[in-house]
């Protein structure tokens, strides 16, 4: 059960996310997707604020603006996380080639908001 109420953020709204950034990346190529783990890490409480869709489409307008061309020029099977610096949310992802459909699927396989998020991996920060 969810203690955030009327933010909660239901699997609809997190397609019509999906297809709003799908829309975005297209002419790069590139095909957003959400697992089932970013989904159920979406709306926890320990996120502290509330992540509302509309948030979700911001973050990934600034992730096409800033750092779209970039992305699409990295390797396939690369780990990196984006990292928001204004609201704090950080979402680890992996690129892969998606051989039925021919495209490269961004895969966001969690989120969430932290200041300090430590990683290995490469931070893209918009």
């Amino acid at each position: 059960m969810n203690n955030f109420g009327t933010n909660y953020v239901s699997r609809q709204e997190l397609k019509e996310v999906e297809k709003f950034a799908d829309n975005l990346f297209a002419e790069l190529g590139i095909d957003i997707a959400f697992t089932n783990h970013f989904f159920e890490r979406l709306n926890v409480p320990r996120n502290g604020k509330p992540i509302t869709d509309d948030e979700l489409k911001e973050m990934f307008k600034e992730i096409f603006i800033k750092v779209g061309s970039k992305l699409s020029k990295m390797d396939i099977n690369t780990e990196a996380v984006i990292n928001d610096l204004s609201s704090k949310l950080n979402i680890p992802f992996v690129l892969v080639y998606d051989s039925q459909n021919h495209e490269i699927d961004f895969v966001s396989k969690t989120i969430m908001r932290k200041d300090d998020f430590k990683t290995q991996t490469k931070k893209y920060k918009i």
